[in-house]
């Protein structure tokens, strides 16, 4: 799973993006843990906006993802 502001949570496999789609759509509140590497990638099939989540990753390497409320960088 990578993810972007503009792309949103992707995956390149189009089982697991169907599976987390449709776990996503029935939690009350969704958590994603990423570790740094998966910030700024993009793969071929999106199944959620990024912003439909709380974002737990290691760190924050790019700036431009530190003024989003929903990321947390857990050091």
């Amino acid at each position: 799973m990578e993810f972007t502001h503009r792309g949103g949570l992707t995956t390149p496999d189009s089982e697991e993006a169907l599976v987390k789609k449709k776990v996503m759509e029935r939690c009350a509140r969704c958590f994603v843990l990423a570790d740094s590497s998966k910030i700024g990638q993009v793969t071929s099939i999106t199944f959620s906006d990024m912003k439909e989540s709380e974002i737990l990753t290691t760190e924050l390497k790019a700036s431009s993802y530190k003024k989003y409320k929903n990321i947390v960088e857990v050091k």
